[in-house]
């Protein structure tokens, strides 16, 4: 997956919500930008700001995201094989489960018929 960074020029449908806690002086700022008339509400300007960050450390995104790429497929294959080690592991003990159950069985068979 590649970020993108730029295209910001049309406003973008905005589907998600993301809750954050600001300080007196970053509320502050997002009022100045409402009272200039430059953004109508906190969560637009909120928004823009966020957006202006993104594109003013676009190489540092571009520098990090193949980086974090890699490391969502050393997770998935982390995963993968801890799996497999929780199948192998499981699968012996459920065999042997399944054989104390079976002999159990037997037995209880052989006894009520004898």
């Amino acid at each position: 997956m590649v970020l993108q960074l730029t295209g910001a020029k049309t406003s973008p449908i905005k589907n998600n919500v993301v809750m954050c806690r600001l300080d007196d002086a970053s509320v502050a700022a997002l009022d100045i930008l409402i009272d200039a008339g430059i953004r109508a509400t906190r969560s637009d300007a909120a928004a823009w700001l966020v957006q202006q960050g993104i594109e003013a450390n676009a190489s540092l995104f571009e520098r990090v995201s193949s980086t974090v790429v890699h490391i969502r497929q050393l997770r998935a294959e982390a995963r993968r094989l801890a799996q497999e080690v929780a199948v192998e592991v499981t699968s012996p003990t459920q065999a042997q489960a399944q054989g104390a159950l079976t002999d159990a069985d037997d037995e209880s068979t052989s006894a009520s018929t004898t």
